[in-house]
């Protein structure tokens, strides 16, 4: 026998396997914020035939933090695999809305796993990948600058490939309740979907499931109470895609207010201030109504104004659900999103000698749950107007 042929095998094969062992460790993703990447990667492969998805969602994850002083910390992490140039641009081009004046908007992980290693790097965030922009919407309407669009720009993107983000949006304190809704199943196949819940041990909340939606784990500790639905291997919401998935589709329903008594008194009272015409607006409507025949013609007539004297900024108006400008300020710029626009309605239906009042409607056809109070599953703000008699 020839030892020293032999010797020279087993030194060969010794450092095949260290170079094997050595490349499976740069090759694991690790943890990450709790959750174990390689696992959610392993039973993605398991459950989904990859070959037939543009994307699949190893994590989405939604965290809620309501603390003692009344603000709110929205964190979320996403993990993704992109398979297709679909599934590549539903979820490379990441535009992240946030109120500058009201919270505060920070990245955690921004990184993409191709090739065994995390481009730009495993932990740091790379400079120019964080792009603060103004929405279009509201670049012409100066009152509603403070809006900004985070764009979130993946470095090492290349198919397919894992990338995974994580951001959080830290409200001030100011609103006296808060409230959502979460649909469970998503655009994409899952592996783990979860909301978690953290609110003051003392707090009330209030949380309801639908279509499914499984009964949250509950912990506490460190003056907290935390509450975790979590949902798995949950194939694509329905196509075609409908505007409401909560009709069928498993998700939940959350609110810390007392109640809908509790909601109105927040709303009603800078609704009504900000429905004050002011002198010049109220010497321009009465004019204006002076010669209408009946309540149906002043009506009209309001409508009429609306319209002359403002264009619409498509933007979402929860942003300033609580906070709108006065009919007045409305009127001067000559511009309002749906809310400020209600407010401007109004004061001239009121002005016409009408009763105009708030209302909202849901936003799809799954109903609201009168138990959960919010205003998370309504549509944009609506004005009910009838006569006064």
């Amino acid at each position: 026998m020839n030892y020293s042929n032999t010797i020279r095998t087993a030194i060969v094969i010794a450092i095949l396997s260290l170079a094997a062992a050595g490349a499976f460790g740069a090759e694991t993703m690790g943890t990450s914020r709790g959750h174990d990447l390689d696992a959610l990667w392993a039973q993605a492969q398991k459950t989904f035939d990859l070959s037939t998805h543009d994307a699949v969602l190893l994590l989405e994850s939604r965290h809620e933090t309501i603390n003692e002083y009344g603000g709110r910390r929205t964190v979320i992490h996403r993990i993704v695999w992109i398979g297709t140039p679909p599934g590549l641009r539903d979820h490379a081009d990441l535009r992240v809305p946030w109120n500058s004046e009201a919270a505060a908007f920070k990245v955690h992980l921004l990184r993409t796993w191709r090739e065994g290693r995390w481009w730009p790097h495993e932990s740091k965030v790379s400079p120019t990948a964080v792009v603060e922009t103004l929405p279009g919407a509201v670049a012409l309407a100066d009152d509603y600058t403070m809006m900004r669009e985070a764009m979130l720009l993946h470095d090492g993107v290349e198919l397919p490939c894992i990338m995974e983000t994580a951001y959080e949006i830290d409200e001030h304190p100011g609103a006296a309740g808060y409230d959502g809704f979460f649909v469970m199943q998503q655009r994409d196949p899952a592996v783990k979907v979860e909301l978690k819940l953290t609110v003051p041990e003392n707090a009330m909340l209030q949380l309801q499931g639908y279509n499914g939606a499984p009964v949250p784990d509950e912990a506490g500790g460190d003056g907290k109470s935390i509450h975790i639905v979590t949902m798995e291997n949950l194939e694509r919401l329905g196509s075609p895609r409908i505007a409401d998935p909560s009709v069928y589709a498993p998700c939940v329903a959350w609110t810390t207010w007392d109640s809908w008594a509790a909601l109105k008194k927040a709303i009603m009272p800078n609704f009504d201030n900000a429905v004050k015409p002011g002198p010049a607006l109220t010497d321009i409507l009465t004019e204006a109504f002076r010669n209408e025949p009946s309540e149906a013609a002043r009506a009209r007539k309001a409508v009429e104004l609306l319209n002359k004297f403002t264009r619409s900024v498509h933007y979402d108006s929860r942003y300033w659900e609580f906070s709108p400008r006065p009919a007045s300020r409305t009127y001067e710029t000559a511009y309002g999103h749906a809310l400020d626009r209600a407010v401007l309605a109004a004061a001239m239906f009121r002005k016409a000698g009408l009763k105009a009042e708030p209302v909202y409607v849901s936003s799809g056809l799954s109903g609201v749950d009168e138990g959960i109070p919010g205003l998370s599953s309504f549509g944009e703000i609506r004005i009910c107007v009838h006569s006064e008699t």
